[in-house]
């Protein structure tokens, strides 16, 4: 329906992606066959911050990679930026391929 009224882009400018119709109907078919523990389910992919809806912000510790909070859902999703260097990263001087530093794979998955 965004598409058709050209909202898509605005909606994505202000931090909400929509669900592809492929991806709501099978989502849509899993919930119509099961029991649902309430009335009321939201499907949803990012949807920024709206007025109309308060989540309870949770404080993050200060932890190294999170500098710059970009999308927090408590217990959902956590979308972080850090500045890596050398001075304060001492571990990206073993991880070097063709002469470019590189993050070590193993910490993505933590």
């Amino acid at each position: 329906m965004g598409e058709r009224l050209g909202t898509v882009e605005k909606l994505r400018n202000e931090g909400i992606t929509p669900i592809s119709p492929d991806i709501g109907i099978k989502y849509l078919h899993l919930l119509l066959n099961q029991s649902l523990p309430t009335a009321s389910i939201i499907i949803a992919r990012r949807f920024g911050e709206p007025p109309t809806l308060s989540l309870k912000p949770q404080e993050l510790s200060f932890l190294r990679f999170l500098e710059t909070k970009k999308v927090h859902y408590t217990g959902i999703k956590l979308i972080t930026e850090a500045e890596l260097s050398l001075d304060n990263d001492p571990y990206l001087q073993d991880h070097v391929y063709q002469g470019e530093y590189i993050f070590p794979g193993v910490l993505g998955l933590y």
